[in-house]
């Protein structure tokens, strides 16, 4: 008959084996590019030139956290409003905000694209472009002097990417308004 002491050592094992498993599953997820108040927001925002909005607003808390982009001062009863829906400013190293902007662009490009690959001729479209791409253009402005202070490899690549999102979203607001798509 085994003593009742040979399942104690077995327990904490057990046991050191399942928080180890915690911290490293914890420690494994990756870091989501919206904040929660963000996700949120985003679900509730259906109409796309509304949730094209979310995603910009989105892209300039990032830049004004970074010191790049000054924070413009809306009325008292707005900033109010603002941050109760909006939550904490975001968190997290230089590189990983540059490439929350990335991303964030990215997202708001495949849900344009995707709007428009389905409804073309929705009217939404050609108005969530132009706020797009008006973002981008006050973006591109700021992304030139994120270049000279882009410290690591990570960095430069966010760099570059935020870049090509912007060059991309206002080569697409130049090819609508020439193209056949253009509603105008």
């Amino acid at each position: 008959m085994k003593s009742k002491y040979f399942f104690r050592p077995l327990f904490f094992v057990l046991l050191l084996l399942l928080i180890g498993g915690l911290s490293f599953s914890v420690s494994a997820q990756k870091r989501d590019h919206l904040t929660e108040a963000e996700i949120e927001i985003i679900r509730d925002t259906q109409e796309l030139d509304l949730r094209t909005k979310v995603f910009v607003k989105a892209a300039e808390r990032r830049f004004v956290v970074l010191g790049v982009l000054t924070e413009l001062k809306p009325a008292k009863k707005e900033k109010e409003k603002d941050n109760s829906d909006w939550g904490e400013p975001p968190t997290g190293t230089r590189a990983e905000l540059l490439g929350d902007i990335a991303k964030i662009l990215e997202e708001a490009m495949n849900n344009l694209d995707n709007v428009w690959s389905r409804e073309p001729k929705n009217p939404l479209v050609p108005k969530a472009l132009k706020i797009l791409s008006d973002a981008a253009a006050r973006f591109q402005t700021q992304a030139g002097s994120l270049d000279s202070k882009a410290a690591s490899e990570k960095e430069r690549e966010a760099v570059f990417q935020i870049k090509r999102d912007l060059e991309n979203i206002l080569q697409a607001q130049k090819d609508y308004s020439a193209g056949a798509g253009s509603t105008r």
